[in-house]
């Protein structure tokens, strides 16, 4: 029995929950995951939504709630552990997709996706798309800009493959038809060590300390764009500056003989200069 984990990101109004639907009741992808995965003969699909959670625990309340928000992000950790760790004994494959917008690189990692689908549509689409019924309120303008200039795009790497959707296609069409990426997702799962695979998502002590350092940076980068409008290319620069200062701490980390609260305070200092030049 193997468990696949797939984040299925975008913008809010991307198209995300409409798939994630669609792939959850289809037999025909059910068919189509047994044809190309060819050691298997049953599978299982679990969509979970992080906007269907919260909009559970809400209730009738509108406005947005960080308590609430923190116990979704909580029970939506306690469902992804409970399937990998007390698989269905009915199926050789479950694979659950997770549904939220997973715009922040870290909003991926702590899940250990064995592969992403990334919806990319404009925001001008995901605005008027947002403003139709859907599981949570309408998401303010001003946030999907927002979230679309943040955006970290996720790379394509063998223990985590990317499907990337595009709004004038046939979004269901196409990622039941990408069998290559299913393969991927697949060899994934079963490439893990299976003591590892079924463990919960506690954090290590490594994780800790680069989410923590990540959440510096992204404040920084706030702080940075509160107010003011800026390009995308620009945007897309500072995420990757971003990007290299995690990978320079993750380098000191790996030689293990720093001091994790002094190198992060030099690093997050060097980030916030470079982005005083940039801005």
């Amino acid at each position: 029995m193997t468990v696949a984990v797939v984040c299925v990101m975008g913008l809010p109004g991307a198209g995300k929950s409409t798939l994630c639907k669609y792939l959850t009741q289809s037999k025909e992808f059910i068919e189509i995951l047994r044809s190309c995965l060819s050691s298997i003969d049953s599978v299982q699909v679990h969509w979970i939504s992080f906007d269907r959670v919260e909009s559970g625990l809400r209730g009738n309340e509108a406005n947005f709630d960080p308590i609430v928000w923190r116990e979704t992000r909580n029970r939506v950790d306690q469902m992804v552990t409970d399937i990998r760790m007390n698989p269905s004994l009915s199926s050789q494959l479950d694979l659950v997709l997770l549904d939220d917008n997973f715009y922040y690189q870290s909003m991926r990692r702590r899940y250990k996706p064995n592969g992403i689908i990334f919806i990319c549509r404009p925001p001008e689409e995901c605005i008027r798309q947002n403003q139709l019924p859907r599981d949570s309120s309408p998401v303010p303008e001003h946030v999907i800009h927002r979230m679309a200039l943040l955006m970290e795009e996720p790379n394509d790497i063998p223990r985590c493959p990317v499907l990337r959707l595009l709004s004038e296609n046939s979004m269901d069409a196409a990622a039941m038809s990408a069998q290559k990426f299913w393969q991927q997702v697949y060899r994934s799962a079963t490439a893990e060590n299976p003591d590892q695979q079924n463990l919960s998502l506690q954090i290590t002590e490594r994780e800790r300390v680069l989410n923590t350092f990540e959440s510096r940076l992204r404040r920084a980068v706030g702080h940075a764009i509160t107010g003011n409008c800026f390009r995308k290319d620009l945007m897309r620069l500072i995420s990757m500056r971003k990007r290299e200062s995690l990978d320079r701490l993750k380098a000191l980390l790996a030689s293990g003989t720093v001091r994790v609260d002094e190198v992060c305070d030099q690093l997050e200092s060097e980030f916030a200069n470079e982005l005083v030049t940039l801005v």
